[in-house]
């Protein structure tokens, strides 16, 4: 009986809120607005840097969107806003990241140092080589921040594993780690004893990668062989 009841009383105040009139939809919101991040990208001399890898992230991080840069060193994203990172890279140099909050249209510069000078790592033989104590460390900020480092450079024919015995005799001890040309690494030796380790870590094929071999705190001799295993 309640439902009877209930039927007329909706049927009634249904037709006491419609009067015939057409229903306006509610105003859309209106969108948020965006702006444009452009910019060059140079060497520490001010020479534009064609093809450098400019990506763009939002927070987490999310890639967003990448591009390369022209022959003028220049690039371009459209329609961003907010809080993203801007991080531009290319082989040879070291990798600059930027924390933006973009608000407008605006112009950004990017100078990229280039990696020290080093050795090119060569397959399948024995290299002979040394740490000269006065040398400057090659990772300046985390555990080998004082450690006289000599450097390798290597950028494989084909991904896989690259695997590399070191050794030495005598005092001061080594170790070595594997970091990609935007400083990430790779792998570190397992300091299976005194005098000798092994470095292992997975390459990718035309990537540049750096080997560095860190001296506790003098010069030492070494020999090196590297192998890439597919």
């Amino acid at each position: 009986m309640l439902r009877r009841a209930l039927i007329p009383a909706c049927l009634a105040l249904l037709a006491a809120c419609s009067d015939g009139s057409p229903v306006e939809p509610a105003p859309a919101r209106p969108s948020p607005p965006t702006f444009l991040v452009f910019g060059i990208v140079e060497n520490v001399g001010g020479v534009p840097l064609s093809g450098a890898l400019v990506e763009l992230f939002a927070p987490g991080p999310l890639l967003i969107d990448s591009t390369i840069t022209d022959a003028d060193g220049a690039f371009g994203f459209g329609g961003v806003s907010g809080y993203v990172q801007l991080k531009v890279s290319k082989s040879g140099y070291f990798l600059e990241s930027r924390s933006l909050n973009v608000t407008e249209d605006h112009l950004y510069r990017f100078q990229l140092a280039p990696w020290p000078e080093a050795d090119v790592l060569i397959l399948g033989d024995w290299i002979q080589a040394s740490v000269i104590g006065g040398a400057p460390p090659c990772d300046p900020i985390y555990w080998d921040a004082y450690a006289p480092c000599r450097r390798f450079l290597f950028s494989p024919m084909a991904s896989g594993k690259l695997v590399i015995s070191l050794e030495w005799t005598g005092y001061p001890e080594l170790d070595a780690t594997l970091v990609t040309s935007a400083g990430d690494y790779v792998g570190t030796s397992d300091g299976t004893g005194v005098g000798r380790f092994h470095l292992e870590g997975q390459v990718l094929e035309g990537q540049v990668y750096e080997v560095r071999v860190n001296s506790y705190y003098g010069t030492q001799d070494f020999r090196l062989m590297a192998e890439l295993i597919p």
